[in-house]
Parts: structure tokens; sequence; C-alpha cells
């Protein structure tokens, strides 16, 4: 609904006002926050034989517009960084 993007909008504000004085590392999945952020990690976990292994890759502006698209749920269909 229009009310909860508001208040996600509203908290996205509120973290990139609160990044201005100090780091913020935040894990979201809603794109109406994580537009605001000026660094974009694509995190991806995988477990094989009881081991849990998560590879960090950090998103240039290209790829950081398909991964928003892709969370909004546009064209932008990925498995990895490398597809971006």
């Amino acid at each position: 609904s229009s009310d909860v993007c508001s208040s996600d909008l509203k908290i996205g504000e509120k973290i990139k006002a609160l990044s201005s004085k100090q780091q913020i590392f935040c894990i979201t999945h809603l794109p109406q926050i994580a537009k605001f952020a000026d660094n974009h990690y694509f995190i991806e976990k995988t477990a094989e034989l009881n081991k849990t292994r998560v590879n960090i890759t950090p998103l240039d502006e290209r790829q950081k517009k398909l991964e928003l698209q892709r969370m909004i749920g546009g064209d932008a269909h990925f498995a990895t960084p490398g597809d971006l």
C-alpha cells in the first residue's frame, strides 16, 4: 500500500541523514530504503557440505541501478553480480 511505501521512504531518508554523521551498514530487501545508499553490495549465501559461505561483491553504478530495478520487480533478472 502507499502508506507502507511512504513509511519505507521516510525510514530511508532518516538513515541517509544519520549517515552524514556516522557510518551506517544497512541490509534491506526494500528498494525504497536501498535507493538512498551511497554504496551497494551484492550478498550471496551458499551452503555446501554443512558449510555456509557468504560472498560480498561491491556494485558499480550500472549494477546498482539494475539491482534496484530487480528489487522493484523489473526486468533485470540475474543470479550473480557477474551477470549484471
